[in-house]
């Protein structure tokens, strides 16, 4: 009862202005937050709601019951004038909120006490409020949601919160309701949530208009009231972007698009009820994603018997343990866990939205492909009419269509698969191409287009302006949103670089480069080492000076192949002119014009976010990368690995781990997950001596504060090395640091490498098709060369990956096969390849990665490359590029008479060069052979007995995985003396999720079989059967 009694007391003092602590004068509608904190027994709780009426308040609500009590954390005192009543007074509690910061890179969540102040500045409708973090004051403008140092003129950092899961908005977008706190969720006198005529929405298919759940509805309205043209929300745990102008769902995951409308209804809504929502932290801004109907019925009860936790199982059979106390769920399998909310909304039942392709399209033109459905293992075509649609919806980019054939089916680009919408049964799609020739893309920056169109502008003398790449366009993949971006500025026009502005410096250095507001540290991170190693930016950066017609090419390598892009020198800004994205030391261009050509090279700037070093190292060298994890060898050997690669001139970049604590890594300097550069080694003293390696952070600041960074007392001790340790006291400072190397092996311990080959070694590159041999059939191709002394060589397949505007998730399967014409002493089997004959060298295995490579010693001869590909891609889209993939040969000395030789039987190409390789494993002395690649497997038959050799492979219990036959069951006859490929399983690159190979074989031998039984029916020569060995 001192409990009521105390805050009883100071909610009178404080309307009275009595009371003892610090307050602002009360004024109609604006509240004023009173610090008390108190706990009432669930047996006093009436008596306080009977004390607080008779004083004057209306309403008092709590923050959360907590294991049997009513917990108020602050009381706050609202005035509230009213025409009839003169004042009344109101009690209700601060709501709870979360706050974050932007870095330039990712958001950052706020210390608790600073959240708090946030929240309960928020809450009173400030302008402003003033932080004290880490000793230093801040000031969050609460109007343009901006943080920036009180105590200088610092740069402004974007802040975003939610209070009460819901999204803070600037007070210029707040409207006219003051917040007011309810028993179950952040409450607005003018929010249609509790409006007679909130607004419902609906969305579209072919089938039909459909309802939104009540909450999306009520979200987008509330947002629509705020002014808000574009809302963000979760439907089924994927999130979207609700566009109020153009009145259309956006898929913020592939890009899909349906049409929305709004109706009001003239009744009023169902009496309030709760929706349970569960956190997913994964999405970035973090996403609430709505409980299945089961599930909120078992949540609600528990709640409102008042028990400690309540047992529910997900879809995936998951089990998963919600405690109601903290508000938190943990799964019983991995123990994770998710913070859990329940919210105030209006009853209604809650159906999921169903998965759904777009509604359907126009036809138009003619196409050079074709469609096919796989039925019964066989591959059919679809209707002409049918086709037309398909190609046109899918170079549109939509994430399918659906088409009336008789019964209504469901055509999904994503998953490549087509569902019967009566009966649910879904089939394997695929795109072939029926005519023309191959065609290899992207081709955005041929060189010979480039150098014509720069060598244009340089008669012109205009001021050059890239119309493809510029504007809202050029920042966002798909549909623009809001951002820093401001305004473009020509380089002279840039506030830090002005007419004083230089290309290229003659010696630039790492510390020239550092990173803006975006998240591409693995792009920024290998700049800094290309200022390590001039020799390699000088190949990139084709135009050597400043241009009056501000027009430059970059050169850039893409999945293996150099393209020439060209850039103006328009630049993303903020309003007072200061660059959003990298910038640069010493009034140098170069680091934000090859910034600018990659995110035209990959179709917009936010294509930029995230990535892996090793994929920009390839990009701006053009040579193999790779990764090798450290922490897999023992210390010296590790020791030992990277000092060989910084003295071979290899490129080296890491990142933070993940898995170590990142409080612990921020308070030592270091940011998980970010991207590093490795500038060099040092050892002294021998293998018991010091061993350092020296980093350097791409964000221009923030180093590492253990042992023998820059103010380690290490450097006095006696033996300390004699290094350059002084980057902090530099201005600016260097953000370059030494480390030891068993710290580097704790905090790191992964290691991404670029093999940066001398001057003398030389390059042959050849384009090819990903596709399976049975859709290629006779566009085969290889590449031939003669080596006429002994050479080291390095062979790499390289493939586009996602991050293009119009890519797919996933790799394709690719390896690769070296050959040669043996020697007359050779005893090896053989293949008749290309008008000669050639035997196996080596291989590198099938892989879904987007390097492929492997290095060999060739002695002169006559040589075959033949790329390995069995499953590919069913279908890429047009302009992404992954329909293709290039093989680069690098050689110490160059190879003579290289050449592509085209129009090979795909099929039996791929055919023979199994049988050798798997030959070469040992499998002809048995009876069944199988090539294990990371990929998948190949099952092979080599039957050296005197009667027939019967198969039987029984894979249906395999999950996520392609068959080369099309059926997972297949049975084959092979002959006395022959071999076959019986089976290709490849991890299916279309599917999410792991993929699990489980198959079975039955084999048998008898002179009974037929030598024609093949199931399902061999339809193309990649599973024929051969003579082995062959003649």
């Amino acid at each position: 009862m001192d409990a009521v009694f105390r805050l009883c007391r100071v909610a009178e003092e404080s309307v009275r202005g009595h009371s003892p602590m610090p307050r602002t004068p009360m004024e109609p509608g604006r509240p004023v937050r009173v610090p008390v904190t108190a706990e009432v027994r669930p047996a006093d709780q009436g008596h306080l709601l009977s004390k607080l009426t008779d004083m004057g308040f209306s309403e008092v609500a709590s923050r959360r019951a907590l294991a049997g009590t009513l917990t108020f954390d602050q009381a706050v005192i609202r005035l509230v004038e009213e025409r009839d009543h003169g004042s009344d007074v109101s009690v209700i509690t601060t709501p709870t909120g979360s706050w974050q910061w932007h870095t330039g890179s990712k958001w950052v969540d706020y210390e608790h006490e600073s959240s708090a102040q946030l929240t309960a500045a928020y809450f009173s409708c400030r302008d402003e409020t003033q932080l004290n973090i880490g000793g230093f004051r801040y000031s969050v403008d609460l109007e343009a949601l901006e943080q920036r140092r009180a105590d200088v003129d610092g740069r402004r950092r974007p802040v975003r919160g939610r209070v009460d899961g819901i999204e803070v908005l600037p007070l210029s977008k707040r409207g006219g309701g003051v917040p007011m706190r309810s028993m179950t969720g952040l409450m607005r006198h003018d929010d249609p949530l509790f409006d007679a005529e909130a607004t419902a929405y609906e969305w579209r298919d072919g089938r039909g208009w459909h309802p939104y759940d009540t909450s999306v509805s009520s979200s987008i309205s509330a947002r629509a009231k705020c002014g808000e043209k574009h809302v963000q929300v979760s439907i089924a745990g994927r999130p979207y972007i609700i566009d109020l102008d153009q009145m259309l769902q956006v898929n913020l995951a592939t890009g899909g698009k349906r049409e929305i409308r709004a109706a009001v209804s003239d009744a009023s809504l169902p009496p309030p009820g709760s929706l349970w929502e569960w956190c997913c932290d994964e999405e970035d801004p973090v996403m609430w994603v709505v409980y299945g109907e089961k599930a909120q019925v078992l949540l609600e009860d528990a709640f409102q018997k008042r028990r400690a936790s309540a047992s529910i199982t997900a879809s995936t059979g998951v089990k998963y343990t919600v405690q109601l106390a903290d508000m938190v769920q943990v799964s019983t399998v991995h123990n994770r866990r998710r913070a859990v909310r329940r919210t105030q909304v209006a009853k209604a039942k809650m159906e999921m939205p169903k998965k759904c392709v777009l509604a359907t399209v126009t036809p138009r033109g003619t196409t050079t492909y074709q469609w096919e459905v796989c039925t019964d293992a066989a591959w059919n075509r679809v209707q002409q009419d049918t086709n037309l649609k398909l190609e046109s919806a899918f170079e549109d980019l939509l994430e399918g269509v659906e088409v009336e054939e008789g019964s209504l089916m469901l055509y999904d680009f994503e998953a490549l698969e087509v569902e019967d919408a009566v009966s649910g049964n879904r089939r394997k799609l695929r795109r072939r191409l029926v005519g023309g020739k191959l065609g290899f893309e992207p081709n955005v920056g041929k060189e010979e287009e480039a150098f014509s169109q720069w060598q244009a502008l340089q008669r012109a003398g205009n001021e050059f302006k890239d119309d493809t790449f510029h504007g809202a366009a050029a920042l966002w993949k798909r549909e623009p949103r809001p951002g820093l971006v401001e305004r473009w500025c020509r380089a002279k026009e840039v506030r830090g670089l002005g007419p004083q502005t230089i290309l290229l410096r003659s010696d630039v250095k790492p510390r020239d480069v550092a990173q803006g507001c975006i998240g591409d540290c693995w792009i920024v991170s290998v700049l800094a080492l290309l200022g390590a190693h001039p020799q390699l930016l000088e190949r990139i950066m084709v135009t050597k000076d400043m241009q009056r017609c501000c027009a430059y090419i970059i050169r850039l390598c893409h999945a293996g192949q150099w393209r020439s892009i060209l850039v103006d020198d328009l630049l993303p800004c903020r309003a007072d002119g200061t660059l959003v994205y990298v910038r640069s030391q010493r009034n140098q261009l170069w680091p934000m014009l090859v910034e600018k050509a990659c995110a035209k090279l990959h179709g917009s700037f936010e294509a930029l976010i995230g990535g892996q070093m090793f994929e920009s190292m390839g990009c701006l060298t053009g040579y193999v990368c790779d990764t090798v994890k450290l922490y897999e060898k023992p210390f010296s050997a590790a020791w030992q690995y990277v000092a060989s690669m910084l003295s071979k001139g290899y490129l080296l970049c890491t990142a933070a781990s993940p898995k170590v604590s990142s409080e612990h890594a921020k308070a030592l300097g270091l940011i998980c997950g970010h991207a590093y550069a490795i500038l060099r080694a040092h050892e002294e003293g021998g293998d018991e001596g010091v061993k350092l390696v020296e980093i350097r952070n791409p964000h221009g600041c923030g180093v590492w504060k253990g042992d023998w960074s820059d103010l380690s007392p290490k450097w006095n001790e006696p033996n300390a090395p004699r290094l350059p340790h002084d980057g902090v006291r530099q201005n600016p400072p260097s953000a370059r640091f030494w480390m030891s190397f068993s710290d580097f092996m704790h905090w790191f311990g992964t290691v991404q490498y670029c093999k940066v080959r001398p001057p003398t070694w030389s390059d042959e590159r050849m384009d090819f098709a990903l596709s399976a041999p049975d859709l290629l059939q006779d566009r085969g191709r290889i590449f031939c060369f003669d080596v006429q002394v002994p050479t080291s060589a390095e062979i790499a397949v390289l493939q586009v990956g996602d991050r293009g505007r119009a890519c797919a998730k996933g790799m394709s399967d690719a390896g690769w096969a070296l050959l040669r014409v043996p020697h007359k002493s050779s005893r090896s089997s053989s293949i008749r390849l290309a008008g000669g004959r050639y035997e196996l060298v080596t291989d590198c295995a099938r892989r879904l990665h987007g390097c492929v490579a492997g290095e060999v010693e060739m002695d002169p001869g006559s040589y075959a490359l033949v790329p390995l590909v069995l499953c590919g891609r069913r279908a890429a889209r047009p302009g992404s590029g992954q329909d293709r993939a290039t093989v680069v040969l690098y050689t110490s000395s160059k190879v003579a008479n290289a050449r592509v030789v085209d129009g090979l039987p795909s099929g039996a190409v791929q055919r023979d060069v199994a049988l050798l390789r798997a030959e070469a494993l040992g499998g002809v002395t048995e009876t069944l052979a199988t090539i294990r690649e990371h990929c998948g497997q190949t099952i092979i038959a080599f039957n050296q007995s005197w009667s027939p050799l019967k198969v039987k492979i029984a894979a249906e219990q395999s999950l996520r995985v392609e068959w080369s036959r099309g059926s997972p069951i297949t049975v084959d006859v092979v002959p006395s003396g022959f071999a076959q490929v019986l089976q290709a399983l490849t991890f299916n690159v279309h599917m999410p999720g792991t993929s699990t190979l489980k198959w079975e074989t039955e084999a048998s031998i008898s002179s009974v079989f037929s030598a024609k039984e093949h199931t399902p029916s061999l339809v193309n020569d990649l599973h024929a059967c051969v003579p082995w060995p062959p003649k």
